[in-house]
């Protein structure tokens, strides 16, 4: 008679390593988008909180000018607004004036999101680094 001896056999352990490796390989993808999503998200709020400051701007100076670092026109928005965003992405005014700002959402030289004072919102949908037609709205 066999004694009966407890554990898993090595087919059972290789049997739940691949069930792990499946689930794993259908997890991590959808991790990384959700991620990349908030990121977004976070910049676009950014990017408000950014038109927010500008209009006080505008309102103790009398126009959008002067926004940047150094009291440029454009360029980062520097003292006006300093935040940190996540995952690289950098704010710039790409223009200025004394009615008038665009900003940008920048990842590297890739433009991800565009905002004007005159209530344009872009966002690069397809992921090319440039807002192209029909781009011409944020996610919701």
């Amino acid at each position: 008679m066999r004694a009966e001896t407890a554990g898993f056999s090595l087919a059972e352990l290789l049997c739940v390593l691949a069930i792990i490796a499946i689930l794993a390989a259908i997890a991590l993808p959808r991790l990384g988008a959700q991620r990349d999503a908030a990121q977004h998200r976070q910049v676009r709020t950014q990017m408000l909180q950014f038109a927010l400051a500008a209009e006080e701007h505008r309102l103790q100076r009398g126009g959008y000018a002067g926004m940047a670092d150094g009291g440029k026109d454009t360029g980062a928005p520097g003292a006006l607004w300093s935040a940190e965003l996540p995952g690289g992405y950098a704010l710039r005014i790409s223009a200025a004036g004394a009615d008038h700002y665009t900003l940008e959402a920048r990842q590297g030289q890739a433009l991800i999101a565009r905002l004007g004072s005159n209530g344009e919102r872009s966002y690069d949908f397809n992921g090319n680094g440039k807002i192209d037609a029909g781009e011409n709205r944020w996610p919701k």
